[in-house]
């Protein structure tokens, strides 16, 4: 994110949602944002866990199945920091957001109220564990994949 316009948006995009954003860079080595896509879009992905789409508190519960993945394998630091990149033009290429996260936030939820994707992706600091949550036909996917090595594509499970 070298441009100082596209930097404060997204900043700016992750403050929206109710997440910190740190104001610094995300680490060197961690696959990029086009790597992650891969990562969860190919053919050969599955997701972790689904919602329907039109079931009652369909966000919510996204909110919900995602942040348990989160926790449960390591997306956050100790003090609740990761990597974010949220729906929008010029996401891919702004790049990762570093952010800290803010008990309550539903980022589903407040994306859908913004009128934008629900579609984002979350890593950690590390490269190394990815949760991303896209809608696929009826469902909201939420899926997780593992990085065997930062910035080394592998299979997602």
């Amino acid at each position: 994110m070298n441009d100082p316009v596209n930097r404060d948006l997204w900043l700016g995009s992750a403050a929206g949602i109710g997440l910190t954003p740190l104001g610094e860079s995300a680490p060197e080595g961690v696959p990029t944002v086009d790597q992650a896509l891969l990562s969860v879009t190919n053919m050969e992905v599955r997701p972790t866990r689904t919602v329907p789409v039109d079931s009652p508190d369909a966000w919510g519960e996204v909110d919900r199945q995602w942040l348990s993945l989160a926790r449960d394998n390591a997306l956050f630091t100790e003090d609740g920091r990761f990597l974010i990149v949220l729906p929008g033009p010029g996401a891919v290429e702004s790049g990762w957001v570093p952010v800290q996260w803010v008990d309550g936030v539903e980022i589903s939820s407040r994306l859908s109220h913004r009128k934008e994707n629900v579609d984002f992706l979350a890593m950690s600091l590390d490269g190394k564990v990815l949760c991303a949550v896209t809608e696929e036909d009826s469902d909201y996917w939420i899926i997780l994949h593992e990085f065997s090595c930062p910035g080394c594509p592998s299979l997602p499970r």
